[in-house]
């Protein structure tokens, strides 16, 4: 499974260059590529920029729930729910078994 682009990651609503009539949302990365076109994605515009800047904190939360994740298994609590959660939510995201 190869790694994703490091971030920091930026949502970017109307960039400039965009036509007066279009109104984009979208994700780009540290190295100033876009990582994906958000525009679309929700029911209306302010939902697409939702979108774009939740894609863009992916980076961030999968190193806090890596954080999260060791910290609490040092802790040793089996059964632990949010640990769980912590563990599916860092597969989902690396497409490894948890």
């Amino acid at each position: 499974m190869s790694k994703h682009t490091p971030g920091p990651w930026n949502a970017i609503c109307d960039p400039p260059r965009v036509t007066r009539y279009a109104r984009m949302a979208l994700v780009v990365t540290s190295s100033g590529t876009m990582a994906t076109d958000a525009t679309g994605s929700g029911k209306d515009y302010a939902e697409d920029c939702a979108n774009a800047r939740l894609m863009a904190a992916a980076p961030d939360l999968l190193e806090a729930l890596q954080l999260a994740r060791a910290d609490l298994a040092r802790e040793a609590r089996p059964g632990l729910a949010s640990l769980a959660a912590i563990r599916a939510s860092i597969s989902k995201a690396t497409g490894e078994q948890p």
